[in-house]
């Protein structure tokens, strides 16, 4: 699931954000969850945060775990990624773009929800990570 997840931050890292955007010329966070479950899960996503975070099952952050939506509230609003490892993260940064973030002093704090929307089948695999 790492690797999957990692090989889609490589197809798409440093793609500016864009607010709407969906595409290599720009994309937003909704946007990014949308194409990296698409392309990662054959799976299809809600396209804003706050319809993405709804999804699937409320998870406490201690049992997080790989392919898991992480969803934030930060000075810009709603904001969601996706956890790809222990203490790590993919998102599309309104400053840097599509980045691996950690779960630091900035991010933990701002933690207000973990979903988990993948099947058992894909996440099973995954415990204990």
């Amino acid at each position: 699931m790492t690797e999957t997840l990692l090989a889609r931050y490589e197809a798409w890292k440093g793609v500016p954000h864009r607010i709407g955007g969906t595409d290599h010329r720009g994309v937003d966070c909704s946007g990014l969850m949308q194409i990296v479950f698409r392309e990662a899960f054959d799976m299809e996503l809600p396209r804003t945060s706050r319809e993405q975070s709804r999804l699937g099952q409320n998870v406490p952050p201690a049992d997080m775990r790989p392919g898991d939506l992480v969803y934030f509230i930060d000075k810009r609003g709603d904001h969601i990624g996706v956890v790809v490892e222990r203490g790590r993260f993919l998102h599309a940064s309104a400053t840097v773009g599509v980045t691996v973030s950690q779960f630091d002093a900035y991010w933990w704090p701002r933690l207000k929800r973990v979903q988990r929307v993948l099947p058992p089948s894909l996440t099973a695999a995954q415990s204990g990570f």
